[in-house]
């Protein structure tokens, strides 16, 4: 029987201005670990006549990445800001790759700015996770 389980999923960021290789992201908050926001691929209007009008429009894909804050991503990450501030600089991923086998499927993104970062987890009975926001140019998913 096939489960939609997201346990078994790998995600993984190459950015060659920061990283030697790709980067394994892992270490995620219960609950919730990563996913993207809602797109606008299109933009319809109507005219004071009643006519529609609509046309494609591009895009970024928003990607939110919720880290435990004794995951090992904490530092892959705060190397990512820390050579953008020292370059004061974006240098962006490369590309990123997500496997989800309970849904055979593969994602891939290109060319993504770290656009929000949470420096520092809130100090609580337990520390909470930090979120990170990363804004792709290409989105694409492939069934596997």
């Amino acid at each position: 029987m096939a489960t939609i389980t997201s346990a078994n999923s790998e995600f993984t960021i190459t950015n060659e201005a920061v990283f030697f290789a790709p980067v394994i992201i892992q270490g995620y908050m219960v609950d919730d670990a990563f996913g993207t926001e809602d797109v606008t691929p299109a933009e319809a209007k109507i005219g004071v006549d009643g006519r529609k009008s609509s046309g494609y429009t591009p895009y970024l894909t928003k990607m939110l990445v919720h880290i435990q804050a004794d995951s090992p991503a904490i530092a892959i990450f705060e190397q990512w800001l820390g050579a953008m501030k020292a370059a004061r600089d974006d240098l962006p991923a490369d590309s990123a790759s997500i496997w989800a086998p309970s849904l055979g499927k593969a994602y891939s993104f290109t060319n993504g700015t770290l656009t929000r970062a949470k420096v520092m987890p809130d100090a609580k009975k337990l520390f909470d996770g930090q979120t990170y926001m990363i804004e792709w140019e290409t989105s694409d998913v492939s069934n596997v």
